[in-house]
């Protein structure tokens, strides 16, 4: 992909936040806001969880 051909490090939050928003569904904990695309509080948690995670120890 884009970034690792260029050796650039991320962190692809889209499955993290998929499971999340999904298991949200079920339980009215939503990762976005209801009227937007953009996450709310819920969803910086996952991000930062995400992030957190792959870094080194």
């Amino acid at each position: 992909d884009f970034a690792a051909r260029r050796g650039i490090a991320f962190v692809d939050l889209t499955p993290s936040l998929a499971e999340a928003a999904q298991a949200g569904l079920a339980h009215g904990r939503l990762v976005y806001w209801r009227d937007d695309t953009h996450w709310n509080a819920a969803g910086i948690d996952v991000a930062a969880a995400a992030i957190a995670a792959s870094l080194p120890r």
